[in-house]
């Protein structure tokens, strides 16, 4: 159910989903200590809750080779925990694509957290790159 909320929240930008996901977190430590086993897609969710989770918008025409690279790239290059919007840059009731569009004609890839999103890009090269996690501070 976690995973589900986080998802919803990333794709709406929703708060109140994305602290009731949290919450659904919380009985995780009492799941992991018992059943280790278990833990593993909530180990998951709860590392995508902390990182933020990645939200990948793909914008392009859906015949567009370029879009199709882009998406497969997206699809295999995301870390656990990442959403991902495909649209065709018209308007869109999905808020993850509101304001997306192609860059320069061509089809782009959006990488955001928290609906906070880097430059696009427009190869599947870059979008590698930009999916790459961010090193964090040692606690």
């Amino acid at each position: 159910m976690a995973g589900a909320l986080l998802g919803y929240s990333a794709l709406t930008g929703s708060a109140r989903h994305r602290d009731a996901a949290g919450a659904a977190l919380g009985v995780l430590p009492g799941i992991a200590a018992r059943y280790p086993r278990a833990a593993g897609m909530g180990l998951a969710v709860a590392e995508a809750w902390l990182a933020g989770p990645p939200e990948i918008a793909v914008v392009g025409g859906p015949d567009d080779e370029r879009t199709r690279a882009l998406h497969q790239t997206a699809l295999h290059a995301a870390p656990p925990g990442a959403v991902l919007a495909l649209g065709d840059g018209t308007p869109s009731d999905i808020p993850l694509l509101e304001g997306r569009g192609l860059v320069g004609g061509v089809p782009a890839a959006y990488v955001c957290r928290q609906f906070t999103c880097q430059a696009p890009v427009t190869t599947p090269a870059q979008l590698r790159d930009a999916l790459v996690p961010q090193s964090r501070p040692a606690p």
